[in-house]
């Protein structure tokens, strides 16, 4: 009898928890259907969910800890050592050494070098980052070009749906006018064979599309796609930029340039410490050593002093300076150098290597600079062109549509052959395909031109906006 009300109990518990559960979470999953997915979503979180992205976050992550921890060259090193040495011997004395040591070591100066080594890291760092921010853009460009893909070919695939629909329509017709002896059957076949063209590029645009879409699922990491909000539109205006405004926000802000950037600063502080190379290094260091064969231990030494060491191509070496006490009253000093000539000569062009790299990324930057202004101004007239284009595509489809209505209209009153309409919708329906193709194209060469100035998809228009009331 306990046992059940344990498990009444147990399961009421559980089943409250799962029911709280469910009603904290349902708002939130209808509130993330309903939004929709536009293109900065969709971008956004294909970035989170790449794997191999975190893997090279949490690599980075564990590299800047490492560059932390560096700062402990600037402190001073503690040692400390111990040993005991016994010697029982049958023929003489027996000895008992016990040793033990401190030993502190504090490097002084050594030139600047060991601030610019982590200088350099601290570089490489950022360069890696860029890297990883590139990697990121690509797969965020990715993301939008599927997403464009897909709007385009749920676009045609409307488009051609629409036209089987109106083929059908005007194949029952002429079944009809083929009974009453007014039509031709060659006619009739030519209507049966342009239906099933279409059911063919349709059973082909769908599957092209399920496989985008479940291809755009998994790189979102989602089962099922949401509604996607955005759509093409064959109506939009382009946006217009003044073309200087441009090439400064892109020459300041594009990625590219940003990572030749840091290239040249990398290289700049390798330089520097190829230039501080002959620069001695001098260091700090002391000990206290106590020692006897037994315990308590009543000897002692301590002793501190300088050490000197430089290396260059052409002469290395090194000096120190000791003083100290030997128990309480035996005074030490101790001075010793070493030098050796002529120690690496063929070190000597490699310190020149550094300032050659640096020529080498200062004449890429340039480049990539002047290269990125063109870019802008291509970008901008490839714009200009599917602005055109679109245009002209749009007066095409009305035209075809036009067309198909005369056609038709001669077609009902005899005067065209069923052959003759069929031209006239194929015509329509191509010229409808191709103005949404235009609209997506100049979507995409808008977000290009987005991309060179590193804005996130949309920040077009607000640029645009923002540049003319500077202007202004």
């Amino acid at each position: 009898m306990n046992n059940k009300i344990f498990n009444s109990v147990i399961f009421k518990t559980v089943f409250c928890a799962v029911f709280f559960f469910l009603c904290l979470s349902a708002p939130m999953f209808v509130n993330a259907q309903s939004t929709g997915l536009s293109f900065a979503d969709a971008g956004r979180i294909a970035v989170e969910a790449s794997e191999d992205l975190r893997h090279q976050e949490a690599m980075l992550a564990l590299q800047r800890d490492v560059w932390k921890w560096g700062r402990r060259a600037y402190f001073p090193k503690l040692s400390i050592s111990a040993y005991e040495d016994d010697r029982l011997d049958p023929d003489g004395p027996d000895s008992f050494q016990k040793n033990y040591a401190l030993s502190l070591e504090q490097l002084v100066f050594d030139g600047g070098r060991l601030a610019t080594s982590r200088k350099i890291e601290k570089a490489k760092f950022a360069t890696r980052a860029a890297g990883l921010e590139s990697a990121k853009s690509d797969i965020y460009e990715e993301a939008l070009g599927i997403y464009r893909s897909i709007l385009l070919g749920r676009e045609t695939l409307a488009i051609r749906k629409r036209g089987l629909d109106s083929l059908e329509a005007e194949r029952r017709v002429l079944a009809v006018k083929l009974e009453l002896g007014m039509a031709l059957p060659a006619e009739f076949a030519e209507f049966d064979i342009s239906i099933a063209d279409s059911k063919i590029a349709i059973l082909m645009s769908e599957l092209e599309l399920a496989e985008t879409e479940q291809q755009f699922a998994e790189m979102l990491g989602m089962e099922t796609l949401p509604t996607l909000i955005e759509k093409i539109d064959i109506n939009r205006k382009a946006i217009h930029v003044n073309t200087t405004e441009v090439c400064s926000a892109a020459q300041a802000r594009n990625p590219e340039l940003l990572s030749a950037r840091l290239a040249i600063k990398e290289k700049e502080e390798e330089t520097r410490l190829a230039a501080r190379s002959w620069l001695p290094s001098i260091k700090a260091n002391g000990s206290f050593i106590v020692r006897g064969s037994r315990y308590p231990l009543t000897q002692h030494t301590w002793q501190a002093g300088l050490t000197l060491e430089f290396d260059t191509p052409f002469l290395s070496g090194s000096s120190g300076l000791n003083f100290g006490y030997e128990g309480r009253k035996t005074k030490t000093a101790r001075l010793q150098g070493q030098l050796t000539p002529l120690s690496n000569p063929a070190g000597w062009p490699a310190l020149h290597e550094p300032q050659l790299t640096l020529s080498l990324e200062r004449s890429k930057f340039e480049l990539l600079f002047e290269r990125t202004g063109r870019n802008v101004k291509i970008a901008i007239e490839r714009c200009r062109f599917s602005e055109e284009k679109l245009l002209l595509a749009k007066e095409t489809s009305r035209l075809a549509e036009a067309r198909f209505a005369l056609v038709k209209v001669k077609y009902d009153l005899g005067q065209l052959t069923g052959i003759e309409l069929l031209d006239a919708q194929t015509e329509r329906i191509q010229k409808e395909i191709a103005l949404a193709e235009a609209a997506a194209q100049l979507l995409a060469e808008e977000r290009a031109l987005e991309k060179l100035m590193d804005l996130r998809p949309g920040e077009l228009l607000s640029f645009s906006k923002d540049t003319q009331k500077n202007q202004s």
